[in-house]
């Protein structure tokens, strides 16, 4: 089974990525020629429209099954002036918006839109800027709620990202996707608390979104940094590491020291920040096999690279692989040129694995509980007697625990997704709902 999907501020195309071969991109739109140029190198041009999200017009945008988001996250970035929507690019979310009451309008609105953005967000405005989003998803059809996820879980990069997620409101919503509360590990605080801003009839609309924990991930920065002596590496010269390390905090100097006399090779991230009292800046380390969020620059003002071992302490840029591994990009993925577009790149996009997580666990559940809806909403066709080997057909080969649930008369099934593509398509075939089908 194939699902459709519009991508706006798609940059280099990572969310489409992420999405996987299940899924048809059947327009996409960014406004920066080179990143065009990537995602063209990489996807081709089809659907593809480059220019101003504020001059696109909603009968360009097909009908799809997902909408995907990614809108500008400087003005709501902690390494950003927090302009919030008073900003130029952080009120852009709304052309999306508007686009969608358009399509909404014209009866053809998705049955999911997704919105993804910096975790600042859920407190940009205090709140209020989030309810805004929410208010006008509500008043264009919609149900939604946020929920965060960090590419920490798959990755070795601690980067969180808050997911607004809407669906239809005539859709139904299958009960093992809703929670009757807030769940800590998706909810965190902000998000809570911009919940309980939001007025009766958005309140009313509101979801409290429910997905597994994903795996523990294994992988750390050793494991994706190149080797020593690749002629992509930059170290910066022993002066100036030396100079740097004298601007560390006491506390930074003493973890530094300890990990040296374990004499043991580690990775770490290394940053600029303003020093105690205002003057200057220091270095601090994060030596814990992760990398802080990529943020978009290459240099010292966000981080390097730092690797370790015994008495020698290097510190030198992240290459373009680096950064790619970082994002969960595959290996046949064409980068830009530079080490600066390619940081670029990458941290203003959304990481892989996170959106295939996403996809998997929550967008395409609720797709299929949305096509035996709208499959069994139209008018019945008459009910026939089918051959008992047709049932059998369809619900074989049971090998998995990840399962879906249909319902009919009181009796529940649980089938795996491709036990329901195979029940879904002998019923269709047979010009039978799956629901007549199953009697």
């Amino acid at each position: 089974m194939t699902y459709r999907f519009a991508e706006f501020f798609a940059g280099g195309g990572l969310a489409r990525l992420g999405f996987g071969p299940g899924w048809d991109c059947a327009f996409a739109n960014d406004i920066e020629q080179w990143k065009a140029e990537v995602y063209q190198r990489n996807f081709g041009s089809d659907g593809l429209l480059v220019g101003d999200i504020c001059l696109v017009r909603s009968g360009q945008v097909p009908p799809t099954d997902v909408w995907w988001s990614s809108f500008p996250c400087q003005d709501h970035s902690t390494a950003g002036e927090r302009e919030g929507f008073s900003g130029a690019r952080g009120s852009l979310v709304f052309q999306v918006t508007r686009l969608l009451h358009a399509a909404s309008n014209c009866g053809d609105a998705p049955p999911i839109v997704v919105f993804e953005n910096v975790l600042a967000f859920a407190s940009a405005g205090k709140g209020r800027d989030l309810v805004a989003l929410v208010t006008s998803l509500v008043s264009a059809g919609y149900r939604a709620g946020a929920l965060v996820l960090d590419a920490l879980s798959f990755v070795p990069q601690s980067r969180p990202r808050l997911l607004i997620v809407a669906i239809r409101k005539d859709l139904p919503v299958a009960r093992s996707l809703e929670a009757p509360r807030p769940i800590a590990r998706l909810h965190p605080p902000s998000v809570v608390r911009a919940a309980g801003m939001l007025r009766s009839r958005e309140a009313a609309a509101w979801i409290w979104w429910r997905l597994p924990a994903p795996p523990a991930c294994l992988t750390r920065l050793a494991d994706v940094v190149e080797p020593v002596g690749s002629h992509n590496l930059r170290w910066r010269s022993a002066d100036n590491v030396s100079s740097l390390i004298a601007t560390v905090s006491p506390a930074d100097a003493r973890r530094l020291q300890a990990i040296r006399c374990s004499g043991a090779e580690t990775y770490g991230t290394v940053v600029l920040r303003p020093a105690a009292g205002g003057q200057g800046r220091s270095l601090a380390f994060r030596l814990d096999g992760v990398a802080g969020c990529l943020m978009g620059k290459a240099d010292l003002r966000y981080q390097q690279l730092c690797r370790v071992m015994g008495d020698d302490v290097a510190i030198r840029p992240f290459t373009k692989l680096e950064l790619a591994r970082m994002m969960g990009l595959p290996s046949d993925y064409q980068l830009p040129s530079s080490v600066a577009r390619t940081a670029r790149l990458t941290g203003d996009g959304v990481a892989v694995p996170v959106v295939r997580w996403l996809a998997s666990r929550l967008l395409e559940p609720l797709l299929y509980t949305a096509l035996i809806h709208t499959r069994t909403s139209v008018p019945a066709a008459p009910v026939r007697s089918l051959p008992q080997r047709h049932r059998k057909a369809a619900l074989a080969q049971a090998d998995g625990s990840s399962r879906l649930k249909a319902v009919t008369r009181g009796t529940t099934l649980y089938l795996l997704p491709s036990e329901m593509e195979r029940l879904q398509s002998v019923a269709y075939a047979q010009h039978l709902s799956v629901h007549e089908f199953l009697l």
